[in-house]
C-alpha cells in the first residue's frame, strides 16, 4: 500500500476445519500439510483476518485458490468457503490455476471477478476464460505476447500476469498493453 500499488495478491489454502488459510504453500516448509491440520494448529492468517485489515478503499485483494486436483476439498466446497469469505468484502478477485473452482464460484458469485490461471503452452485464452465464466487471462509473462493481449482485448478479455520482477519485462509489459501485472518488487523503481 505504502510503494502505492493497487493491491495484494495472497494464495489461500483449506485447513482440515475448512478455514482459508493464507499460505503459497499446500504443505509447509516444516512438512505439515495445511489440509490435515486445523486453522489454529498452523499459525497462519486467515482470509477473514487478511481482509479485515483493508486501510485503502480503491485497494484490491486478489485471492488465488490453492488445491490439488482429484484432492479434498471438491470444487464445489472451495467455492463454497470462498464465496461466504469474501462475500461482503469490496475489490475482490480471484483466481486459480483449478478451473473447477472457478466455474462453481462463478454459479455462485456471477460478478465476481474471476482470472484464469494457466500454465506454459495453454493457447486459446479466449476459450479458457469463456469456459469458466471469468473475465480476466492470467498467464506467466514469458509467454505474453502483443498479438495474444490484442485476441483477449477484442473479446473482452483483461491481461493479469505473474510474476514480473524485471523492471525491463515491466517496460514490455505496458508496451503490450497488459491490464495488469504482480510482482514480487512493488516498490522498486
Amino acid at each position: 500500500m505504502e510503494c502505492g500499488a493497487d493491491g495484494v495478491e495472497l494464495d489461500v489454502a483449506v485447513t482440515l476445519d475448512d478455514r482459508l488459510a493464507v499460505t503459497h504453500d499446500l504443505v509447509l516448509g516444516d512438512g505439515r500439510v495445511v489440509r490435515e491440520h486445523r486453522a489454529d494448529e498452523l499459525a497462519l492468517p486467515t482470509l477473514d483476518e487478511v481482509l479485515a485489515l483493508r486501510t485503502r478503499e480503491d485497494f484490491w485483494w486478489d485471492v488465488e485458490a490453492k488445491s490439488e486436483p482429484g484432492l479434498p476439498p471438491a470444487p464445489r466446497e472451495f467455492a463454497g468457503l470462498l464465496s461466504e469469505a469474501i462475500r461482503g468484502a469490496p475489490r475482490v478477485i480471484v483466481r486459480s490455476f483449478d478451473h473447477e473452482i472457478l466455474r462453481e464460484l462463478h454459479d455462485l458469485e456471477p460478478l465476481l471477478p474471476l482470472a484464469c490461471l494457466i500454465e506454459y503452452g495453454s493457447d486459446d485464452w479466449v476459450g479458457i476464460v469463456r469456459g469458466v465464466g471469468a473475465s480476466i487471462i492470467s498467464p506467466h509473462f514469458s509467454t505474453v505476447t502483443a498479438d495474444r493481449v490484442l485476441r483477449a482485448h477484442d473479446a473482452g478479455i483483461s491481461v493479469s500476469v505473474w510474476t514480473v520482477n524485471d523492471p525491463g519485462d515491466l517496460a514490455r509489459m505496458a508496451e503490450m498493453g497488459v491490464d495488469t501485472v504482480i510482482t514480487d518488487r512493488p516498490c522498486q523503481d
